[in-house]
Formats: C-alpha cells, sequence, structure tokens
C-alpha cells in the first residue's frame, strides 16, 4: 500500500449553488464537525475559483486565436499584393535608370557635337581655335585646353 492510500480524500466538490450547511440530515459537513466542512468548502471555493479563472482564460485565448486567424488570412493577401507592387516598382526603377541613361547618352552627345562645332569653326581663325595672346606669340606650342577639344572633336561619342 502506498503513502496515498492512506490519507483521505475529500469527496468530490459539490455543483456550484450548493451551500455547506450545519443541519441535520448527518451530511457529516455541519454540526460538530464543521472544521472538516470549512475546510471542504474553502478547497471547493478554491477550486472553484481556479476553474472560472480558466474558463475566462480559456475564452480569452479562443478569442484571440480567432483574431490572429483572422489576420493571418488577411496579411497573406496583402503580402502578395506587396510582392506585386514591388515588383511593379522594380520593373519602373529599371526604365527609369534605362530612360536616365539614354539621356545621359544624348546630353553627351550634343555635348561632343558643340564640342566639335566649336573646334571647327575656332579653325578658321588665326593660331587655332581663338587662341589667348600668349598663345598666338607662340604658334609652335598649342595650348593643352585646345588640344583636349581637338581630341574631343575627333572622337566619336561614347
Amino acid at each position: 500500500a502506498s503513502a496515498e492510500e492512506g490519507e483521505e480524500r475529500p469527496p468530490p466538490p459539490a455543483p456550484p449553488g450548493a451551500a455547506f450547511t450545519a443541519g441535520a440530515g448527518g451530511s457529516g459537513l455541519g454540526g460538530a464537525g464543521g472544521g472538516r466542512g470549512a475546510e471542504l468548502q474553502e478547497q471547493y471555493d478554491a477550486l472553484f475559483e481556479e476553474a472560472s479563472y480558466l474558463k475566462r482564460r480559456c475564452a480569452q485565448l479562443e478569442r484571440e486565436n480567432a483574431r490572429l486567424e483572422h489576420g493571418r488570412r488577411h496579411t497573406s493577401k496583402d503580402k502578395r499584393q506587396l510582392l506585386e507592387k514591388v515588383a511593379e516598382l522594380e520593373a519602373a526603377l529599371v526604365a527609369e535608370r534605362r530612360k536616365r541613361a539614354d539621356m545621359e547618352e544624348a546630353l553627351a552627345t550634343a555635348y561632343n557635337a558643340t564640342l566639335r562645332e566649336l573646334v571647327e569653326a575656332g579653325a578658321g581663325r588665326p593660331n587655332g581655335a581663338g587662341a589667348s595672346r600668349a598663345a598666338a606669340a607662340k604658334p609652335t606650342r598649342p595650348l593643352k585646353g585646345t588640344q583636349r577639344l581637338r581630341a574631343l572633336a575627333s572622337s566619336p561619342p561614347p
């Protein structure tokens, strides 16, 4: 026999609303044996309070679970929509970058054409491309800037 068998186990708790009263009828809970009845009442009250708490907690968790499931269903849609929006924005970004590169290329072409025209227009003048007086005094040695302009004018656009 184990130690648990030697101990008395309290009877199952009374249904809610049942009162432990000191009365006749030999209930064994009231009257002279009121100490045992009070102990059982305390145990019952504690268990009833715990059961009430657990019922409230269960209802709270069910509500939270329903809220999370509802949110999850709508979040998956939103994630798909967000992924589609990200893909759309990335495509727009690539198109903008391509457009920017085309515009830079057109600008470089126009800039080089303008420089070429300036160099060609200056080639008809004496002493190169309208060089300064110092450059005019030394016609055998052109300016470095003029050399760059001529190299740009003769090279194809990038």
